[in-house]
């Protein structure tokens, strides 16, 4: 099991159920999401041009890992 290591939360969970980052990091489905999206909008709100390549990596290799582990979550929730 892993635990989310974002400041104060409380979420351990499988590996399978939980999302690492790049550099290391593991996050719950909801913090890795709000990470994602923080990382997005400061990539496109950066002086000068935007890193589309870095905003591209985002969405292609970290986000459908996320969303898919996001609803697994939600579906659990309802059950």
């Amino acid at each position: 099991a892993r635990a989310c290591e974002y400041e104060g939360c409380q979420v351990k969970a499988l590996m399978d159920e939980m999302v690492q980052f790049p550099a290391g990091e593991w996050y719950c489905p909801s913090h890795g999401l709000l990470l994602a999206a923080r990382d997005l909008v400061s990539l496109y709100r950066v002086e000068g041009d935007a890193d589309w390549t870095a905003i591209c990596e985002i969405i292609a290799e970290l986000l459908p890992a996320l969303v898919a582990k996001a609803e697994a979550r939600e579906r659990g929730k309802a059950s």
